[in-house]
């Protein structure tokens, strides 16, 4: 890394012969024209503008995949040096310079951009600088005609794209005034002054070596990236993988085509499930799955274990989904923590590759499942998790004594779980309706089963009845205990604003006694709590209805009860 300082101009005439370059993974050009006018006019008046941070490159083994300066003419990439921190400002240069016919960010037309001589004279650099829609009449003006310009004084900045333009623009402008009234020697010399100023403006820079390695240039770009928004991995990838023809873009489109479930979720913002099948070949190399892991991936059968990390990316997810033998989870926002897709499905290639698909290995999988969803395992920072999870998982489907630290201590979180204290949104509160799914919930209404998708959740004892009998607070009301998977139509037309005794009464008019007891008991409500409802007894149901779901919850985290 060396730091050194290059002309302006010298640069924008590099990228205009495709040897100065972007990295794919830069982010389209976002600055606005006021910006634009800002940087000029810092330019024209010898200001700092900041350091440029490029990286030299062999030009025929790029480190990423290039691309061009946005709205520069596609004349081929000859790539000498790549832009890391800069692209900003030399795309805005280069836009002023040559007029592309790119909207600039916020506006529906090109602009042109000019300086107004009198006013840069006068040092009134909040005029001098302007610009005009492209289509403007008076825009074609200024531009086709050297007359105009000379007469109003006005420059367009692609005059200063090099001397021999400039020279013949200046000579043009003062024989204009010579035979129009004349200027002085001085103003002739003080216009030549900005444009030569323009033409030496010296850039400073910091330059990295050929020999800098693909992840420290990552973690540099990204420590002086000015925009705030850290680059996604699968960005990183796709300009990283292009030299081994690998083209991750379609890969992904491909896994979209072909997997219907991948699809649903996928619709998450962010990276989602592209970074998990990412994780997901990592971890199928031995790899942990931390970010600077991701980066080193290598493209030696890169396609197939991309295919291979999907397919069992979609088994997780259509596991996931199973409302019978699976995890009950009937929508994509219904889903405790996505992150543990990643080690999931690295659990389900072990099983699948190694242990013939057992029984007794799902039934760990699952332990492990729903312990991590109700010790919220998966909280906070998950790469390190995942590679520990899986690791350990590896362990104890080869050796039954190799119990995870994560399954042995299951027992002592559950047994503190308050789920009172539970309310919306959270992993246990997701956990808690995927769990009411699986067993099979009935609908109040029909007592029968209703696609479960058809459903979300609802207060079993009504908000506003309960308002009516002191309960102000809205956390005691919306706790997962008074919550359930119910159709809107039930909830409106069945439940309402009643009192639960006098629903209940409705349902055994319609259902039976017995029958609307076996409904409420698919969504975890005894005969203890059932009882309380008829009772209005809000309290008692709420402790009867916590002790029936965490007996269910321990049975399924517990080694001992499977």
């Amino acid at each position: 890394m060396y730091p050194t300082k290059e002309k302006l101009i010298d640069l924008i005439g590099d990228a205009q012969k495709g040897e100065l370059v972007l990295p794919e993974f830069q982010r389209s050009f976002i600055w606005e024209r006021r910006a634009i006018e800002d940087l000029l006019v810092s330019v024209l008046n010898d200001y700092f503008i900041g350091t440029l941070l490029l990286l030299n490159i062999r030009p025929a083994d790029p480190p990423f995949r290039p691309r061009l300066i946005e709205g520069m003419n596609d004349d081929g990439l000859h790539p000498q040096k790549m832009v890391l921190d800069g692209q900003q400002r030399l795309t805005s240069i280069y836009y002023a310079l040559y007029a592309p016919d790119l909207p600039l960010k916020n506006t529906v037309h090109p602009y042109r951009f000019f300086l107004r001589i009198d006013k840069a004279l006068e040092d009134n650099w909040d005029d001098a600088v302007f610009s005009w829609p492209a289509a403007s009449k008076k825009t074609e003006q200024y531009m086709q005609s050297p007359r105009t310009q000379h007469q109003e004084g006005v420059l367009p900045f692609g005059v200063l794209t090099d001397w021999m333009i400039w020279r013949k623009w200046h000579n043009a402008y003062s024989d204009y005034h010579e035979q129009n009234g004349g200027l002085d020697d001085q103003t002739v010399e003080n216009v030549w002054q900005i444009g030569e100023t323009f033409l030496n403006y010296q850039v400073a820079t910091v330059q990295l070596e050929e020999s800098t390695s693909p992840e420290t240039v990552v973690e540099v770009f990204e420590r002086i990236n000015s925009t705030g928004t850290p680059l996604g991995i699968f960005e990183l990838l796709t300009a990283r993988l292009w030299k081994y023809d690998i083209k991750l873009r379609d890969l992904w489109e491909s896994t979209l085509e072909q997997c219907d479930t991948i699809r649903e979720f996928a619709s998450d913002k962010g990276e989602g499930y592209r970074k998990f099948i990412l994780q997901v070949i990592a971890l199928m190399r031995g790899r942990e799955c931390k970010r600077k892991e991701l980066i080193l991936l290598e493209g030696e059968r890169f396609a197939t274990d991309w295919h291979n990390a999907s397919a069992y990316v979609e088994q997780v997810l259509r596991r996931i989904t199973n409302t019978t033998g699976g995890y009950g989870v009937i929508k994509p926002d219904l889903l405790a923590y996505s992150t543990m897709v990643t080690p999931l499905a690295c659990m389900l290639r072990e099983l699948d590759t190694k242990y013939n698909n057992c029984a007794t290995g799902y039934e760990k999988t699952d332990q492990w499942y729903w312990s991590s969803v109700f010790g919220e395992r998966y909280g906070g920072s998950t790469d390190t998790v995942s590679y520990r999870d899986f690791r350990e998982m590896q362990k104890w489907l080869a050796d039954d004594e190799a119990v995870p630290e994560n399954i042995k201590a299951a027992t002592d979180r559950v047994s503190q779980l308050n789920l009172r204290d539970v309310v919306r949104a959270g992993a246990i509160y997701k956990g808690v309706m995927s769990l009411v799914a699986l067993h099979g919930a009935l609908d109040f209404h029909s007592g029968q089963h209703i696609e479960l998708h058809q459903l979300d959740d609802h207060h079993i004892f009504p908000r506003k009845f309960l308002e009516t009998q002191g309960y102000k607070d809205p956390n005691k009301r919306n706790t997962i205990l008074n919550r359930t998977l119910i159709s809107s139509d039930t909830n409106r037309k069945i439940i309402g604003d009643h009192a639960p005794s006098q629903y209940l009464a409705e349902m055994e008019k319609s259902l039976g006694k017995d029958k609307s007891r076996e409904v409420l008991a698919t969504h975890f409500i005894d005969h203890a709590a059932y009882d309380a409802m008829q009772r209005n007894d809000y309290e008692s149901f709420l402790d009867a209805r916590q002790t029936t779901i965490l007996s269910e919850i321990r049975r399924r985290c517990t080694a001992s009860e499977g």
